[in-house]
């Protein structure tokens, strides 16, 4: 697997991330908008060896634009943000071979969508919404 070919799930994830605290006319553009601009970021840095660190802060950019304001798990897009960096800084480095990172990437987009779904997971549903009106109930609401 090529670190090209994570960048949709990076995009994928960002929607996940971001899913719930957009509505569903917002989603579709968030996701158009996330396309274009990963597009000009794979123009303007083309993915090799040197070019990694730069693209993914196209990319980070990009998402902190688009993704971060409608994001209901901000933590989990920056974490994100920070691996993509991380990695990137280690491919430019030749620490790591961009299939490597493609694969750690991928494990840790995985992990994030996770974590989110988990999240949601525990705010919905019968007892979700006990949990979540004893907490409007502790704040006087």
């Amino acid at each position: 697997m090529r670190l090209e070919s994570c960048w949709i799930g990076v995009i994928a994830l960002a929607m996940v991330v971001t899913g719930q605290g957009c509505t569903k006319l917002d989603a579709p553009r968030a996701d158009a908008d996330l396309r274009a601009a990963r597009q000009a970021c794979d123009a303007q840095y083309p993915r090799q060896v040197g070019q990694y660190v730069a693209h993914a802060r196209c990319v980070n950019e990009a998402i902190d634009r688009i993704a971060l304001p409608i994001s209901e798990h901000p933590d989990l897009v920056k974490r994100q943000q920070a691996t993509r960096m991380e990695l990137s800084i280690r491919v430019d480095r030749r620490e790591i071979s961009p299939e490597d990172a493609a694969l750690v990437m991928a494990r840790s987009d995985t992990e994030a969508a996770d974590m989110a779904h988990q999240r949601d997971a525990a705010t919905t549903g019968f007892y979700g919404d006990v949990i979540t009106s004893g907490i409007v109930n502790m704040r006087g609401r």
